[in-house]
């Protein structure tokens, strides 16, 4: 695993004199003492860090459980009509109603919670919370995988 790990100048304001640096380490404890034994003789301090892809796209950490961020979504044929139709669709295709009807009665009633995530420079989405727990998910921004707590243990 990487981390970018964000140094500062010791002794100066942080705002103006900070880098970065990409440690491959197990742990983000290990990856800031690594970077702390090897850039503090030179004067830096260890300010930050997060896990990232080697060339160092920071990674989007699932939300530990019992921390989850969610926003409650209804879906209609009025206001949402490619979202209710694609589900509904799906509902038939995985054999879940016998009918339209009924498929259509269940989307019309039914409450999706989506969890948010924030992907440091992109932006925020939300992904169903049953897939957080079912599957792997991806970034719809750099396609990477989204990463459990257990990677990151400083969640």
């Amino acid at each position: 695993m990487y981390y970018k790990v964000e140094l500062f100048i010791l002794g100066l304001p942080i705002k103006y004199n900070t880098r970065t640096e990409i440690i491959e380490a197990d742990t983000q404890d290990e990856a800031e003492k690594i970077a702390h034994d090897k850039y503090v003789s030179d004067g830096w301090g260890v300010l930050d860090s997060r896990p990232c892809t080697e060339d160092g796209e920071e990674l989007v950490t699932i939300n530990p459980t019992g921390k989850e961020e969610y926003v409650e979504v209804r879906l209609s044929k009025e206001k949402t009509p490619k979202a209710f139709e694609n589900k509904v669709h799906e509902l038939l295709s995985e054999g879940a109603f016998e009918t339209r009807e009924e498929a259509e009665k269940w989307v019309s009633e039914a409450i999706f919670c989506l969890e948010l995530y924030y992907e440091p420079h992109n932006g925020l989405f939300g992904v169903e919370s049953e897939a957080v727990e079912n599957g792997d998910i991806r970034s719809p921004y750099t396609g990477n995988y989204l990463i459990t707590e257990s990677m990151s243990p400083k969640s």
